[in-house]
């Protein structure tokens, strides 16, 4: 929990972390962090929770939208990234949604498992 902690606080430091409303209601928070992923510098989203009553209704893209929106009216030539598991198939939906596109991969291989299939 700490270590979520500082991330945040790297996050609003740079003044990257909003929280989301909507109506009025606390809905959630979107971060990000200026960071260097692959070699390519960027703006790398690290954290988007909505709260439940807010999940399944097609508000993530247009948070992310809307981050997009305040990274470029100050760094318009930001490029913004992130990392989602394969597993987190409604993350990925949303990130596509949002007008995301999946440049690379990274795949983990147990080697000693490997070794021992074959």
């Amino acid at each position: 929990m700490h270590r979520i902690r500082a991330s945040l606080a790297d996050c609003l430091e740079e003044g990257l972390l909003f929280e989301v409303f909507v109506d009025g209601a606390w809905s959630g928070i979107i971060a990000a962090r200026r960071d260097m992923i692959a070699g390519v510098r960027g703006v790398h989203v690290v954290e988007t929770v909505l709260a439940k009553a807010g999940r399944g209704q097609e508000r993530g893209p247009a948070v992310h939208q809307r981050l997009a929106r305040s990274v470029a009216a100050s760094d318009p030539a930001a490029i913004i990234m992130g990392t989602i598991a394969a597993q987190n198939a409604p993350s990925l939906r949303t990130a596509r949604r949002a007008g995301g596109l999946e440049i690379g991969a990274r795949h983990w291989v147990d080697l000693q498992l490997a070794l021992a299939a074959t």
